[in-house]
Formats: C-alpha cells, structure tokens, sequence
C-alpha cells in the first residue's frame, strides 16, 4: 500500500522517500475521482491480472516502506516511549524476505508469525481465511498466546 500498488487503496497516502533515508507524506496517491476509477478496475480479474504483472515492487518502494515504518516507530517512541515491534505475516516470496531484511536493516525489531505459530504456513486453511487471506480468529489468539508466553513486546 506504501508503493501505491494496493488494489484495494488507491487513495491512501503517499510518501516520498527523501535523500536523507526519511519520508514526508505528500498527500493521497490518486484524487478522488482517478481513485474510483481504479477501484472500478480492480474488480475485474483480467484487468487486475495486468496490474499485477506491469506494477512490481521495486527498490525505492522497499526502502520507502521501511522508512515509513521507521518514521511511526519514532513517533509512538515520543508519543508513548514504550516497546514497538513488527509483527510480519510471513509470506515466503522473495519481497517479503527484502522487506523483513530492510526493517531489521533500520534497527526495527521484527517478529515472524511462522515463529510463533507451529506450523505456519501462507494460506493454511485453519489459519488464513481463503478468500481474503487474513488471520482466522483461532490464528490471531495463537498469535497473542504465543507473544504473551515469549514476552514480547516486552511490557515493564
């Protein structure tokens, strides 16, 4: 979504990576009106199946995402001054693997969920809805059980 290649958030906001390594919010990727649009297309499989192949994520967008992620680290360090972690829901493809590189490259602590579930695995049916591939509420409490007895994050 930080690359603007979301297909279900067109008009979410924009970022530009800055020389220094930082961000600055720029406003919403798409106006309104282009945003719809998009979303119109989005639904159909063929038209998405194109987008898919024309829009990879590239370099710059990894290294925006991460320093987005850096910059909110930094912002509920001031805010809160408590822990903060990535929980990243392993993927296995070879974006995933530069994403979670370039987090820990900045110094963010990330935890897996395949190192908290056993037997995690992308798409595992009593984990992951089929459809939409979000956590089944049994996965989310394996989760929160597992952070919990591994003490993460570590709460004072």
């Amino acid at each position: 979504r930080v690359a603007g290649a979301a297909r279900w958030g067109f008009q979410g906001p924009c970022y530009r990576l800055q020389p220094d390594g930082t961000v600055r919010y720029t406003g919403p990727f798409h106006r309104k009106g282009l945003a719809a649009v998009l979303h119109l297309a989005a639904r159909s499989h063929v038209l998405s199946e194109i987008h898919d192949r024309v829009r990879r994520v590239t370099e710059r967008d990894l290294d925006r995402h991460a320093a987005v992620v850096a910059a909110l680290q930094a912002e509920f360090q001031q805010q809160f001054n408590g822990p903060f972690m990535v929980l990243a829901w392993d993927t296995g493809d070879a974006g995933y693997v530069e994403m979670v590189a370039r987090l820990r490259g900045r110094g963010l602590r990330v935890v897996e969920v395949s190192e908290l579930v056993p037997g995690y695995v992308p798409g595992r049916a009593d984990l992951m809805r089929p459809l939409d591939r979000h956590p089944t509420p049994a996965c989310m409490r394996q989760v929160a059980d597992a952070l919990i007895a591994a003490g993460l994050p570590p709460f004072d």
